[in-house]
């Protein structure tokens, strides 16, 4: 599970995905999954599924101040709409017909404006790729488990470069010439 924060603007962030649609539309569902997990660890009733690992650097993140709540919202909501106009259909992970996720989601469309208040995220990159996280973040403690600690960016901009990087080394980007927004 992941966020490919490719950019500060959540919109371009999802544009950026759009190479390759597998991938979009995987982050379609892992998206609402933490939606749905951050709302369950909230004790807000739904009837979408949360992820096991409520402990995950991307859901910590997520509940760590609500601005980031609301640049994954608008995530969700683009790389949807980005979805639907390549399928003309609704991605069966964004019919979330919990009452609190909608209404929220339509709260929060628009209101995310200042990146600057942004927390530091999380880069929760699979293994192989320590030298991303030492390139471009720093190490903190795991209050969940000690052995792992977790690699915080050392800023915005730092993750930004370290997730465009992450992505052009996936093995279905191999080949391809990735410019971002």
């Amino acid at each position: 599970m992941n966020i490919f924060f490719s950019s500060l603007c959540p919109a371009e962030a999802a544009n950026n995905l759009n190479f390759y649609p597998k991938t979009r539309n995987k982050m379609i569902l892992e998206t609402a999954q933490i939606i749905a997990t951050v709302a369950h660890h909230l004790s807000i009733p739904t009837t979408y599924k949360p992820v096991r690992n409520k402990y995950h650097e991307v859901i910590l993140w997520v509940m760590k101040d609500f601005t980031n709540y609301c640049w994954l919202v608008q995530h969700f909501y683009c790389l949807h709409s980005n979805y639907q106009k390549d399928s003309g259909k609704t991605h069966k992970s964004y019919r979330i017909y919990d009452p609190w996720i909608n209404e929220t989601t339509a709260t929060v469309i628009g209101k995310y404006t200042n990146h600057t208040e942004l927390t530091l995220p999380y880069l929760a990159f699979s293994l192989g790729n320590e030298d991303l996280e030492e390139k471009y973040g720093h190490y903190e403690p795991n209050p969940y488990n000690k052995k792992e600690p977790y690699a915080v960016a050392n800023t915005l901009n730092n993750a930004v470069l370290a997730y465009r990087e992450y992505l052009k080394r996936k093995p279905y980007a191999q080949g391809m010439h990735l410019t971002f927004n």
